[in-house]
């Protein structure tokens, strides 16, 4: 499957009811990492224009300081879908049973009726595998990220994924791109060939300033805020073995397009986002009614967020 999908959007308005929906029984709970997870499946008799019937979704719930990163991940996949980037469609729902809200992700691989099903293989695995690392998970850099996909997919694969997933983390603030929130999808073709692709950029609700409480975003908002906000940021990626720690996301970016100038073209595709329809997806997430909302105030301050960033983008070109 490729994404980003030509499906519909989500209404304002109308959220999912997953409370009849069937645990996988496969994956049933999912309970690593900071957000309580469950595979759910769609119900076949389902009639909502973007769920697929009879397909995986995974429901993460958050709560305390934690629960607005699940409307980060709505809102990451919405204006990825705008860029036309590679995102699983993300959805907000609520277990009407427990009156527990949480964003629906959509499985990106195991899709029904699919004759050569795929497998995730997480980018820690490959890293082990290719370095011989004692650390897990790294080398954790621009080069060798680099050299993994080279690896796995040929020489033909391009740094153009890379910068695409780098310069879409500096535009979100995703500080959580470690290398379990990429991977690679593996399949067997119908002659027996193992086939390999990149999975889609997945796990994006460590974003979007989601730690912040409502009553601090007005002042979260000021200029000064939003500056000493965009200089502290890190993504999880250093540049190379040699220089392993983490990077300020717009120093990565910057240095990305130091060594490799024809990389601009992808980082100004999305320096050139439409702010005008940010806007409109920020004020739809204010419709809906349900537990864990997404506030004006939150939407004026997350729209004033990717502005900054947006123009520290600009800036670097």
């Amino acid at each position: 499957m490729k994404f980003p999908r030509d499906i519909d959007d989500q209404p304002p308005c109308h959220f999912i009811d997953v409370a009849d929906w069937e645990y996988d029984e496969e994956f049933g709970i999912h309970p690593v990492g900071s957000k309580p997870k469950k595979m759910l499946t769609a119900p076949d008799d389902i009639n909502v224009p973007y769920i697929i019937p009879g397909h995986s979704y995974l429901f993460k719930s958050a709560s305390g300081w934690r629960q607005q990163q699940i409307w980060s991940e709505i809102i990451a996949y919405r204006v990825g879908k705008l860029l036309g980037l590679p995102i699983p469609p993300a959805f907000i729902a609520v277990d009407s049973r427990t009156g527990t809200t949480g964003v629906l992700v959509e499985f990106f691989f195991g899709y029904p009726g699919e004759r050569q099903p795929a497998r995730l293989v997480h980018g820690v695995d490959v890293i082990g595998s290719i370095f011989q690392s004692k650390v897990a998970g790294r080398p954790h850099t621009v080069l060798s990220n680099a050299k993994v996909t080279r690896v796995i997919l040929g020489q033909s694969f391009g740094l153009d994924w890379w910068t695409m997933a780098y310069t879409f983390d500096a535009l979100i603030a995703n500080t959580d791109r470690h290398t379990e929130n990429w991977g690679f999808l593996v399949r067997r073709s119908s002659v027996g060939d193992t086939l390999y692709d990149i999975a889609p950029l997945y796990d994006n609700g460590t974003s979007l300033g989601f730690q912040f409480p409502d009553n601090q975003l007005y002042t979260r908002s000021s200029a000064a805020s939003l500056d000493q906000f965009n200089n502290n940021g890190k993504h999880q990626c250093g540049w190379d073995e040699r220089d392993d720690r983490p990077l300020g996301h717009f120093e990565l970016c910057e240095r990305i397009l130091a060594m490799y100038p024809s990389s601009d073209i992808m980082v100004r595709r999305i320096a050139q986002l439409d702010m005008s329809l940010v806007d409109e997806i920020l004020q739809n997430c204010t419709t809906y009614d349900v537990p864990i909302a997404f506030s004006e105030r939150r939407a004026q301050f997350v729209g004033a967020l990717l502005r900054s960033r947006l123009l520290r983008l600009s800036n670097l070109l």
